[in-house]
């Protein structure tokens, strides 16, 4: 059996798309409650292609995430508040901009620190 998301299908980096799923994992922990899937999934990930995953894997990856959370989850009902909205563009611009000074400590300490190999 395969699946196949044809809302997203496209040709693309690999990056991209763990960005995508560790984005909307995020987003149902953090306002859904949902189970804990994002960090196993990236420690997953991590462990099955170590060699894919280098800083410019990880940039790429942290500034498609801080997009989504940014964008995406402040326009499409995640939050309950303007405050909860301005938090969640917040955790997106810093991630962005975490990833664009190169400031792996910070993103060490974020939802896609489990990208780091220890």
């Amino acid at each position: 059996m395969t699946v196949v998301d044809w809302e997203l299908t496209r040709r693309g980096f690999p990056a991209t798309d763990v960005a995508q799923f560790a984005a909307e994992s995020w987003l149902l922990e953090r306002f859904r409650k949902g189970k804990p899937i994002l960090k196993p999934f990236l420690q997953a990930y991590v462990t099955a292609g170590p060699e894919l995953v280098d800083e410019n894997f990880i940039r790429r990856a942290a500034v498609h995430w801080g997009c989504h959370i940014a964008f995406w989850g402040s326009q499409t009902g995640w939050t309950s508040d303007a405050a909860e909205n301005k938090e969640l563009v917040r955790t997106g611009r810093e991630m962005i901009q975490w990833a664009l000074s190169s400031d792996w400590e910070n993103i060490k300490k974020s939802p896609l620190g489990p990208l780091f190999k220890s």
